[in-house]
């Protein structure tokens, strides 16, 4: 009897064993299985990062390369700003000087702006004195002139 009952509890606890081996089993699948789902879920995030580390890094680059382009064209833009105000305070000179030669005599002030209009069957314009000469006092000079003409 003793034997018996032996025999029962070890075929108890077999049996017990056998269910919690089983259980394990199973367990052990679905972790391995939630494993290689893990891994491939690492391997796109891995990629996923690259990729933006690497957009990251062009449009770093891109941003320096615009910083760049735009402090070169910033310094243009200072210097035709400061070209245009040069040119203005001459032209501003000019005009008074042309003011003050209109008021000093009143019978050159209409010659001044009576000109004689083109034809077109006038021969080629004379050519223009040469810019570097200094102009003469109360001549206009010839780029000023130009510009003036190109106003009508």
């Amino acid at each position: 009897m003793a034997e018996t009952t032996l025999d029962v509890v070890l075929v108890v606890l077999l049996a017990a064993s056998i269910v919690w081996s089983a259980r394990l089993h199973r367990r052990l699948t679905r972790l391995r299985a939630d494993r290689a789902e893990l891994e491939t879920f690492i391997d796109a995030l891995v990629n996923a990062t690259v990729r933006a580390e690497t957009a990251t890094a062009g449009l770093k680059a891109a941003g320096r390369e615009l910083h760049r382009d735009l402090a070169r064209q910033e310094a243009t833009v200072r210097q035709l700003i400061d070209r245009l105000r040069r040119e203005g305070e001459v032209a501003g000179r000019t005009l008074r000087r042309l003011d003050q030669a209109a008021a000093g005599s009143p019978a050159a002030a209409p010659a001044a702006h009576a000109r004689p209009a083109p034809s077109a069957a006038a021969g080629p314009a004379t050519t223009p004195p040469d810019a570097s000469e200094p102009p003469a006092e109360g001549r206009i000079p010839p780029d000023v002139m130009r510009a003036l003409q190109s106003l009508r």
